[in-house]
């Protein structure tokens, strides 16, 4: 990024387990000269399913969460299929069943997973 002052900052982010922390930003103060500033750690909701595609069922595992999780799979048009309720912490299953527990058909869903302030999505790929 380049402020109006023509002063170059860059930012570095590093991955540990499913969290990602912004660690590092540099700020070129003239030529030749760098400032360099730590930032504070910003985790971010991260998830990952698998096996993704899938056709019985798919295990979402996602972190770092505090408090209240809130997940919920929905179709192409937007409309929820099914709200889920993490099994354990940071552990979720979707059995490709909708809110009446009949099995849904072959396409892309969209897992959201909402924790306070933050989001996150996964498209998951139901095989036929």
């Amino acid at each position: 990024m380049v402020d109006e002052q023509g002063r170059i900052y860059v930012a570095g982010y590093s991955w540990a387990g499913l969290v990602v922390r912004d660690i590092l930003i540099i700020k070129y103060v003239q030529p030749g000269g760098v400032a360099e500033t730590l930032s504070e750690p910003a985790q971010r909701l991260v998830l990952f399913a698998e096996p993704n595609p899938f056709q019985d069922q798919t295990t979402v595992r996602f972190g770092p969460v505090s408090g209240l999780v809130r997940a919920g799979v929905y179709d192409v048009m937007g409309k929820l299929v099914k709200r889920l309720t993490p099994m354990e912490r940071g552990l979720l299953c979707w059995n490709r069943t909708g809110g009446d527990n009949k099995r849904v058909p072959a396409g892309v869903y969209t897992l959201i997973i909402y924790n306070g302030n933050q989001q996150a999505t996964v498209k998951l790929i139901a095989l036929p």
